[in-house]
């Protein structure tokens, strides 16, 4: 599987994948399927600071891989 790097995500498009996935969106992928079912148990106002927090890490590149 591979993962998409969270730190420095933008903060509306995290918070914009996880409301689709707290409403039921169709999963396109495994690691979709990982997220859908944790992002139904979250209130507005978490999902808020989940991507508010991941928003504020910075972001990791490629070759920065394993360092960390």
């Amino acid at each position: 599987l591979s993962y998409r790097r969270l730190g420095g995500q933008n903060a509306a498009y995290a918070r914009g994948r996880l409301q689709r996935w707290k409403s039921g969106m169709q999963s396109s992928s495994p690691a979709e399927s990982i997220m859908a079912p944790i992002a139904q148990l979250l209130s507005d106002a978490q999902i808020d600071a989940v991507a508010a927090y991941y928003a504020s890490l910075p972001a990791i590149q490629p070759s920065e891989r394993g360092r960390r």
